[in-house]
C-alpha cells in the first residue's frame, strides 16, 4: 500500500514538474483525474469516439482528442469501405464486385485523417514507440467489435523487409499487437488470450519501394510477390488475422491474404488502425 501510494505521489510530482505534452500539437495535457482507465472489453462497448477519448487521454490535448473520425456503417461488407450516403445499406462495393479478394472481410478503427494520421506519423517516423500501447488497445477494441465471433487462431502483422526493419528499428504493426494476449487476460476475455501472435510465418522477401503516392495499379504491381509464407503448417487450417497500420487501396493486405490463402489458411481477415477514404 505504501509503495503504491509513493508511486502515485512520484507520478504527480513528475507531472507537475514535467507536464505531459500532446503527441500531435505539443500543447500541455490537462490530466483527467475523474475518469479511470477502463478495460478493453468495456471500451469496446462504448462508441468508437468515447473509446478513443478514454484510451488517448494521456497522449492528446482536449482539442486534438476531438479530431477523430470513426469508420461507421454503412460500409462494404467485404473491404469495409464506408459509403458516403447514410441511406445505403451494407453491401459489396464496386471494387469488391469486380476484383477477387482473398481476405473474407476487412475492418478499420478510424478514418486516416486528423489526430489518427498525425499519431501514426509520429509513431512510425519519429520513433514514438510509446504510442504502440494505446494504439494497440484501440486496435483491440475494434477487434472485439468486429471479430469476436470469428474464432481467430492467429494474428500477424504485415512484415517489413529486413533492410527497412533495421532502418526503422521496429515493425509498427507488430508492436501494436504484441500485448494483445495480456490485454485480453485483463479484460477477462480468456478466449482471445489464446490467440497466437505470429511474427515469423509471413515474411517480406522483396524490399519494395514505398507505396505512398502510388496509384492503385502501380501499388499492385509494386507489391506483387513481395511476401512469402515460411513453415505453412503454422497457419494451415487456421483462421488468420492480418494487421496493418493503414488500409489505402488494400493492395498490401490483399497480397498478404493471397499467399496465406494459398498456404492453406482456413480464412484470412484484415484489421487496420486507419482507413484512407
Amino acid at each position: 500500500m505504501i509503495r503504491k501510494a509513493a508511486a502515485g505521489l512520484g507520478r504527480s510530482l513528475s507531472d507537475a514538474l514535467f507536464p505531459p505534452a500532446c503527441c500531435v500539437c505539443g500543447a500541455f495535457i490537462q490530466k483527467d483525474t475523474e475518469t479511470g482507465r477502463q478495460s478493453a472489453y468495456k471500451l469496446a462497448r462504448l462508441s468508437p469516439e468515447k473509446a478513443f477519448r478514454n484510451i488517448m487521454k494521456d497522449c492528446l490535448c482536449s482539442f486534438c482528442i476531438e479530431d477523430f473520425t470513426a469508420v461507421h456503417a454503412p460500409s462494404c461488407t467485404r473491404c469495409g469501405e464506408p459509403f458516403k450516403s447514410s441511406a445505403d445499406q451494407g453491401h459489396l462495393c464496386g471494387d469488391c464486385i469486380t476484383r477477387k479478394k482473398h481476405f473474407l472481410f476487412a475492418r478499420a478503427c478510424a478514418v486516416y485523417e486528423g489526430s489518427v494520421l498525425n499519431l501514426l506519423h509520429a509513431y512510425k517516423y519519429t520513433g514514438r514507440t510509446g504510442l504502440a500501447k494505446p494504439l494497440g488497445i484501440l486496435l483491440y477494441t475494434a477487434f472485439i467489435r468486429h471479430f469476436s465471433e470469428m474464432d481467430i487462431d492467429t494474428a500477424l502483422a504485415v512484415p517489413l523487409h529486413e533492410k527497412r526493419l533495421k532502418s526503422r528499428g521496429y515493425n509498427q504493426s507488430l508492436l501494436m499487437i504484441l500485448n494483445w494476449p495480456q490485454i485480453a487476460q485483463k479484460s477477462g476475455r480468456h478466449e482471445d488470450a489464446s490467440i497466437t501472435i505470429d511474427s515469423r510465418t509471413l515474411v517480406r522477401r522483396k524490399n519494395t519501394a514505398t507505396q505512398t503516392g502510388l496509384e492503385r495499379s502501380r501499388r499492385m504491381k509494386n507489391i506483387k510477390n513481395a511476401f512469402a509464407v515460411k513453415c505453412p503448417e503454422r497457419i494451415k487450417g487456421r483462421k488468420v488475422l492480418v494487421v496493418d497500420d493503414v488500409f489505402t487501396t488494400g493492395s498490401t493486405v490483399e497480397e498478404c491474404a493471397r499467399v496465406l490463402d494459398r498456404a492453406g489458411a482456413a480464412g484470412v481477415y484484415v484489421l487496420t488502425l486507419a482507413r484512407a477514404v
